[in-house]
């Protein structure tokens, strides 16, 4: 048996005073980095400053309030990463509601995974609707705002266009409210939900915390790693290039368009990229940081995905962990002897 030795946590993780909320965190942060862009939408070209985001989520969270959104409330989020999605997210955060990220392909049972729970509100893509209206319309209690996450929608226009003040809510104990639910990924049964605190929130941000200045990410919202790169780009002021294409040339392709020098995505991915056909037509060679996660990786598929894709050298982490309990573990590329063992997640 073996022992990995990993840093001193007292010195390597950063201190912030007792029960201070990540609402505080974010809202602080997004106010230093200002004008820098935070965000852009890979698909359609469309970008955000971190003052964007702040204005955009505060004023959704005002326009929340005033329909009647609270702390306590539980809000469904079913819908695909964009700027004004992560920007609603953080709204329901700033009033002191859970957000819930369900998977959109399950949106015909989030009746199933909020069963137990009063559901206030749900939001979602157009492309979502259906199934969304059919599980809502099966609740016991079907949520009283329901819009789609559109600003030609009445409703969320009008919460995205409000007027009103935001009262940022006061967390008096981070380590019990819980800001966000995510969803396991249902490999062993149905979703199962996962209550994410103020405290886990902010150590999404704290121990995930790249070296780069434009990371591409192409993972769900409702994943771990989708709300993990957003809460760590604000904290750490970095840009995000968020897609959400599953094609591993398309996301070569915007990789080289928007020149990341980071890029987090699953080995299985990584695996698709390296036998993309006409390979050496991609040029990803701005690359310096790769994040792989969810599963081992093999020697051999770390070696041909820097040779193949990225054309040069790069730092390689992998991180292992489940929704349940976060980050768990990591490795990079220098941990020669410890990626030939084997090691297994975990």
């Amino acid at each position: 048996m073996s022992y990995l030795k990993g840093p001193n946590v007292e010195k390597a993780l950063p201190h912030f005073p007792r029960n201070t909320s990540v609402l505080e965190l974010l809202e602080a942060s997004l106010r230093k980095s200002g004008d820098a862009t935070a965000m852009v939408e890979g698909q359609t070209g469309k970008t955000a400053t971190f003052a964007h985001i702040l204005q955009q989520s505060t004023t959704a969270a005002a326009g929340l309030q005033s329909a009647g959104i609270t702390a306590g409330d539980y809000v469904v989020l079913c819908c695909d990463k964009s700027i004004l999605s992560y920007s609603l997210l953080l709204g329901v955060m700033f009033t002191g509601a859970t957000a819930v990220l369900c998977p959109t392909g399950r949106a015909d049972i989030i009746h199933l995974m909020t069963k137990g729970h009063r559901v206030k509100a749900a939001f979602f893509h157009k492309k979502y609707s259906e199934p969304v209206k059919t599980s809502l319309n099966s609740m016991d209690n079907p949520p009283s705002l329901v819009a789609s996450i559109d600003s030609e929608d009445p409703q969320m226009n009008a919460i995205i266009t409000s007027k009103a003040e935001c009262i940022m809510y006061k967390v008096e104990n981070p380590e019990e409210h819980i800001s966000i639910i995510l969803f396991s990924s249902g490999t062993t049964g149905e979703p199962k939900g996962i209550q994410m605190s103020d405290t886990a929130v902010t150590l999404m941000g704290v121990l995930f915390a790249p070296q780069v200045e434009t990371l591409f990410n192409s993972s769900p919202i409702y994943w771990y790693t989708g709300v993990m790169t957003f809460i760590s780009s604000i904290l750490n002021s970095y840009t995000v290039v968020m897609s959400n294409a599953t094609d591993a040339r398309e996301n070569m392709q915007l990789v080289q368009k928007y020149q990341a020098d980071g890029w987090f995505l699953s080995i299985g991915t990584m695996i698709q990229c390296t036998h993309v056909e006409n390979i050496e037509t991609y040029d990803c060679s701005s690359i310096k940081e790769v994040y792989a996660g969810g599963e081992m990786m093999l020697k051999n598929v770390m070696e041909a995905f820097l040779a193949k894709v990225v054309g040069g050298p790069a730092m390689v982490q992998v991180m292992y962990g489940i929704t349940e309990g976060g980050i768990m573990a990591t490795t990079n590329s220098d941990d020669k002897a410890l990626l030939e063992t084997g090691l297994q997640p975990g």
